[in-house]
């Protein structure tokens, strides 16, 4: 799908795992929640009806498992079983743990632990003999530590106001912390607030983002904010235009006008740096940053962009390595960063991106000689 209002997956989580759906390239800038399952002894125990899954305030289900579950790792073992499944969340939002094993038939003879981490640090462990039973552990944002808490689902300040868990503006800020991070959003000072509080104070029944449990909503919020950071970041402009983005100077949508598919930002005197939010455009197939002021390096997180076809980033003055990470962009047919300053090796993946049709690396500081495996880039020059 090229298409946010084409996202539909009912199966995905059950069929293949949810930990495996999709390779998430760079660290979670917010808080990364590890879920372990340790248990002792024989598969056959009745423990492998075991289920668990960790919940949004809306019971949405971001993460689940069990110890019998769609790549069944526990199952297959005679003895013993370890198994972790992990996701970026928000520091600023709530969750819950709900754990169950209900199922008749023998008592139970192994212990199982279940335990929760945020960023490697452990939360709670509980240990689980009981045949049938079923249970929830709460926690989330907390007031007074400004982390994630058992028992606590804390109100936060928000551009100036305090917001409860549930309100409009909760919401909002807690899926932008997921990308952005809590601190760069409570700081009046950075480009993220600003971005953020603008949508926040919009009344505007097109872009209200009032169910963010809605994919395509939260895409949808995703979008405007990171195309806002754009704007922001890169001193297109100070203010924000109220309109949908699609109609902004430099960005193009798809035919329904909703799905930002093409950024045309040439020659603009863009300044600053890219940053690693631009990694959540995912239906972005055409980036053009060239001939423009742009510093920095190039964030790893480019590579998230799956369905980037075009990136034109060239007379610039980007610096550092090209990112291994974008080896990995399958869909990527134009690759264009020369007179930059970029140094060290090319990477040698970028030669096993099938799909390259045009490469331009000319006029930056690389080492090295070109290697052999340009030869795998058959379609280059066509």
């Amino acid at each position: 799908a090229n298409s946010a209002s084409h996202v539909s997956c009912n199966c995905c989580n059950k069929c293949y795992g949810p930990s495996e759906l999709t390779k998430r390239y760079g660290e979670c800038p917010s808080a990364d929640i590890k879920v372990i399952i340790n248990r002792s002894g024989h598969p056959n125990d009745p423990w492998n009806f075991l289920q668990w899954s960790l919940l949004d305030r809306s019971n949405h289900s971001l993460i689940e498992g069990g110890l019998s579950y769609a790549d069944r790792k526990c199952s297959e073992l005679s003895d013993g079983c370890y198994v972790h499944r992990s996701t970026c969340a928000s520091r600023s939002a709530c969750y819950a743990l709900q754990i169950s094993r209900l199922v008749t038939g023998s008592s139970p003879v192994n212990n199982v632990d279940i335990s929760v981490f945020v960023d490697e640090t452990e939360m709670a462990t509980a240990n689980y003999r009981v045949e049938d039973f079923s249970e929830v552990v709460k926690f989330g944002y907390s007031s007074e530590s400004e982390m994630l808490s058992i028992g606590h689902c804390d109100s936060i300040e928000i551009c100036g106001d305090n917001a409860a868990a549930g309100s409009r503006e909760r919401d909002i800020f807690d899926r932008l912390v997921k990308i952005s991070g809590i601190e760069s959003l409570t700081d009046p000072h950075t480009e993220e607030y600003k971005a953020a509080c603008w949508i926040i104070n919009e009344n505007n029944d097109m872009t209200g983002f009032s169910d963010m449990t809605n994919e395509i909503n939260y895409y949808a919020l995703l979008q405007r904010y990171i195309v806002a950071l754009i704007y922001l970041k890169t001193k297109v402009t100070d203010v924000l235009r109220s309109d949908q983005e699609c109609f902004w100077e430099g960005i193009y949508c798809n035919e329904d006008n909703v799905t930002v598919n093409k950024i045309d930002l040439a020659g603009k005197g863009l300044t600053g740096t890219l940053f690693h939010e631009l990694g959540e455009l995912k239906f972005l197939q055409v980036l053009n940053l060239e001939e423009n002021k742009l510093g920095g390096e190039i964030p790893l997180e480019v590579a998230n962009m799956w369905s980037l076809e075009e990136l034109y980033i060239g007379d610039n003055n980007f610096e550092g390595t090209i990112p291994t990470e974008m080896g990995q962009m399958n869909s990527l047919t134009v690759l264009d960063v020369h007179t930059n300053s970029l140094s060290g090796t090319v990477p040698l993946n970028i030669y096993n991106i099938s799909t390259l049709k045009y490469l331009n690396m000319t006029r930056n500081f690389f080492e090295g000689t070109i290697s052999s495996n340009v030869a795998h880039l058959v379609l280059l020059g066509e």
